[in-house]
């Protein structure tokens, strides 16, 4: 965490509220942090109490950590998540993050992770790929416009879809054939 004050007292905190078995208010806490920082302070707290905090986290607060643990805690963090409960986590996570966390897994586990996804198939796609390559870094959502609606319309289309950044990092237009128009 940048503020090392900050990061002893959330520490401190969320361990007294955890030793009071005030798992309410450990979880109001911690999910009022940045995910980064809440990734510091996950994996500074022993494991066992690291696993009873991120068993009572949602899903989808579990699974923006992974997009901030650092590749020599990933297998740390996913033992801490459990193999179990993988699947449920990824669902929460971009196709190329969730391909990173898999690749971390042994082949049978990463075979069973795979098959609960609803979208197996395009991790598993993702899989092929060298983790520095092209393949392994892109990610496959992407925003597509049609190019006979007005800019209000696309205005009024992305507030409604607010899409990750990631997502909208540039906006395709699009013939009614699908074909690209532009950028």
């Amino acid at each position: 965490m940048a503020d090392d004050g900050l990061s002893r007292d959330l520490l401190e905190d969320a361990r007294e509220l955890i030793a009071e078995g005030e798992w309410a208010k450990v979880t109001a806490l911690v999910t009022s942090l940045h995910p980064a920082d809440l990734v510091d302070l996950v994996l500074s707290i022993e494991e066992d109490v690291r696993r009873a905090l991120l068993d009572r986290l949602p899903t989808d607060v579990v699974g923006q950590l992974f997009e901030y643990v650092e590749d020599e805690d990933l297998r740390e963090f996913i033992r801490s998540v459990g193999v179990e409960d993988l699947p449920a986590v990824l669902e929460e996570v971009e196709d190329d993050v969730a391909a990173d966390v898999i690749q971390q897994l042994e082949p049978e586990e990463q075979i069973e992770t795979l098959a609960q996804l609803d979208r197996g198939d395009e991790v598993a796609e993702l899989l092929q790929y060298g983790e520095d390559s092209a393949g392994g870094i892109m990610s496959r959502g992407f925003v597509a416009l049609n190019e006979e609606i007005t800019v209000g319309q696309a205005i009024d289309y992305l507030r409604v879809l607010r899409p990750a950044s990631e997502k909208a990092y540039y906006l395709y237009v699009i013939d009614r054939a699908r074909r690209l128009q532009g950028t």
